[in-house]
């Protein structure tokens, strides 16, 4: 069969069908080498038909190379693969609905012309609160991964344990920041901070980590509460790049943008009861100067 009369008979292009031959899917019987004519078997258009279908399904043009290599693995290729699409399905079904709730959605504007401002933003005022913490330098590929969780766990607990022999005691729920590491665009440094209910103490040594101490000002915070909850929003945690961020955050980012506009706000992460899913998200919006103070 001549390349037009098979191309007619299997539905495929003579693009394709070129493109399949330089692939190594589906080659001519027969190949005249000096006027370069091309024919097929008429075996070959249940091939041709198989490679439309598993295309069609949505099988790479490895995985069809693959089966036709070894037609005992079809079976197995098209379980993985509809196990794949169930799940990318489902993923593109509750990203469907999450986005027809609105969740993410930029806020209406006020009556007034302003922006909306997010209900559950709360201020507070907070007295001077010395810290001390540890650095953890975490690869952006690596963020939210099990391990790294461990490792922050692990970190804390050697801080906690080097506070105690320290005599130095805890004011507080600890909290986590992140900040940029210059020259590293994907790596940002982790801080692991313990307040305190009196200055750090000198010499604090951690054992394999750097040891960083401070003082928070007296200052106006914003923050929300975020607590794990059946009806916790979709998170889409197995979506490419991770999890998307709460929308309790971007309530709070939402705020401080329209009040502080330009500012690089240091988002701290209170972890008030993690086991249970209750942290804190608070940000300063300005220091203040306390009683006594000028």
């Amino acid at each position: 069969m001549t390349v037009g009369e098979f191309a007619l008979a299997t539905g495929l292009s003579t693009k394709a069908l070129r493109f399949y031959d330089e692939r190594g899917l589906l080659a001519p019987a027969d190949v005249d080498a000096h006027p370069a004519y091309r024919r097929y078997a008429p075996g070959q258009i249940r091939t041709a038909a198989q490679i439309r279908v598993l295309r069609a399904a949505g099988l790479t043009v490895d995985d069809v190379r693959s089966v036709l290599a070894d037609p005992a693995s079809l079976s197995a290729r098209l379980e993985a693969h509809a196990a794949e699409l169930r799940r990318r399905r489902d993923l593109e079904d509750r990203a469907l609905a999450l986005a027809a709730a609105g969740v993410y959605a930029a806020p209406d504007p006020d009556d007034d012309g302003g922006p909306a401002r997010p209900g559950p933003v709360a201020e507070r005022t907070v007295g001077p609160t010395p810290w001390a913490g540890v650095v953890q330098r975490v690869a952006l590929d690596e963020a939210g991964e099990e391990g790294t969780t461990e490792r922050a766990n692990a970190a804390f607990a050697m801080l906690f344990q080097a506070l105690a022999e320290a005599g130095s005691a805890p004011a507080g729920p600890p909290w986590t920041a992140l900040r940029p590491v210059p020259g590293a665009a994907d790596v940002v440094e982790t801080v692991l901070a313990v307040p305190l209910s009196g200055p750090a103490p000198a010499g604090l040594r951690v054992d394999g980590h750097e040891v960083v101490t401070g003082t928070l000002p007296r200052r106006v915070e914003r923050y929300v509460d975020v607590r794990a909850d059946a009806g916790e929003t979709d998170l889409l945690d197995d979506a490419p790049g991770g999890e998307l961020p709460h929308p309790d955050l971007l309530g709070l980012m939402d705020a401080f943008d329209a009040e502080d506009a330009g500012a690089a706000p240091e988002i701290r992460q209170i972890l008030v009861d993690p086991e249970a899913g209750h942290v804190e998200l608070a940000v300063t919006v300005r220091e203040e100067v306390g009683p006594g103070q000028r």
